[in-house]
């Protein structure tokens, strides 16, 4: 199955609750810190662990994989 994702200037919190929704998953993140953090990104062929990196190395943020969720991690974008 094909996940074709475009985020053109959008929150990131937007990109991590369409991944959560296509994989099936839950993506734990803190909205608030997150709120000004925007995402241009074009998805394809990417897996989620590759998708995951790149927004997350785009807002300078990192994840790990618990229980079955992914949480993020991140100081937030200025």
């Amino acid at each position: 199955m094909q996940k074709d994702q475009v985020f053109d200037d959008k929150p990131v919190t937007e990109a991590f609750d369409a991944l959560a929704r296509a994989y099936g998953i839950s993506v734990v993140y803190n909205a608030e810190t997150l709120s000004n953090c925007m995402i241009s990104a074009q998805f394809g062929e990417e897996n989620l662990k590759q998708r995951l990196n790149a927004i997350c190395q785009a807002i300078g943020a990192g994840y790990n994989m618990e229980n079955g969720q992914v949480v993020i991690s991140s100081r937030g974008c200025n």
